[in-house]
């Protein structure tokens, strides 16, 4: 999918569960705009099969896959071709993140809430029961800034420039220096990294970028992701050597 501010939300790609937010579940092969949904639009987060949408005023849609509740619309409705209105947050919405059957929300007021698939703790509500509506989150003291979700794993960097993560460790993502396959079902602080601006999340490695323009890379490393000079999976953060100040980070 594809923002274009006031004029429109634009959709391409696979759509056998309707996650294009088109009214149909045919795959589409080049752009074409959502007829439902009209206003400003400021993000589109996406799952495996679903898709989040916000929009300037700070409320949120949803369509797609809706098997582990990954709409935050109930569980009435197996998937939807239509883009639904997400309630039940209390608050303005200013971002959105999605793993594969999950989904997450940062407030204005620095809040969170998640909701979705909970199998390996990925929603930090203490426990793996699926929540198909949104459920705010009370276990982060300090102030969130941005928000990402790995395949499984969620995480967030808060305005002391402090990282937490939580859901499924298979091989070092969460960063706690453990590369057992475990589940962490409550928000930990990610060591080894501080003053941190900005990450991103992969399937199953992260990005986090210091303020200072400093690279950091840890979990899955079977393909040089991590861009360390090795294929050795990383349960802690290691230091990206470049040789010029980094502005900016992706992952795939």
């Amino acid at each position: 999918m594809m923002v274009i501010g006031s004029s429109g939300l634009y959709g391409w790609g696979l759509n056998q569960y309707g996650q294009l937010g088109l009214g149909n579940k045919a795959n589409q092969y080049k752009p074409q705009k959502l007829p439902s949904l009209e206003g400003s639009f400021v993000q589109v987060a996406l799952g495996a099969l679903h898709s989040i949408i916000l929009k300037s005023d700070g409320t949120l849609y949803a369509c797609g896959s809706n098997e582990s509740g990954q709409l935050g619309i109930g569980s009435k409705h197996k998937e939807v071709n239509v883009p639904h209105q997400i309630h039940g947050i209390v608050g303005s919405v200013v971002q959105i993140a999605c793993g594969f059957y999950h989904s997450m929300a940062l407030l204005s007021d620095g809040s969170l809430y998640t909701w979705g698939n909970n199998t390996y703790g990925q929603l930090g509500t203490g426990d793996t029961t699926q929540h198909p509506f949104p459920k705010k989150l009370s276990l982060i003291a300090t102030n969130v800034v941005q928000v990402g979700c790995g395949g499984y794993y969620s995480m967030v960097l808060t305005s002391e420039g402090m990282m937490y993560s939580w859901g499924k460790n298979y091989c070092g993502e969460l960063g706690f220096g453990n590369t057992e396959d475990v589940v962490v079902l409550s928000p930990q602080r990610v060591l080894g990294v501080s003053h941190i601006g900005k990450f991103c999340c992969g399937f199953e490695h992260t990005l986090a970028l210091s303020k200072e323009g400093e690279l950091y890379s840890w979990g899955w490393n079977k393909e040089g992701q991590l861009g360390i000079g090795n294929f050795i999976h990383q349960a802690s953060p290691q230091k990206v050597l470049l040789p010029l100040k980094v502005v900016g980070i992706s992952c795939g």
